[in-house]
């Protein structure tokens, strides 16, 4: 199965409502289309990486690291 990612850089998650419903829909397409096995496994959203690098060692990272092992 492949994956899907969708990256967004923005200063709060609150700007992050428009991009979390555009994907719902994107993978809503395939389930109408009757693509076994595809599933929205979530979102991590992480604020305040700005520079580069900054999010290495973030508590998003983590967390995404953690979602990603357990699909």
């Amino acid at each position: 199965m492949a994956t899907r990612e969708s990256l967004g850089g923005v200063p709060d998650k609150k700007f992050m409502a428009n991009i979390l419903s555009d994907f719902a829909m994107y993978v809503g397409c395939f389930k109408e289309f009757n693509q076994v096995g595809v599933r929205n496994a979530g979102a991590v959203i992480g604020t305040s990486a700005l520079a580069p690098g900054a999010i290495r060692e973030s508590a998003a990272m983590q967390e995404a690291y953690e979602t990603g092992k357990n699909l």
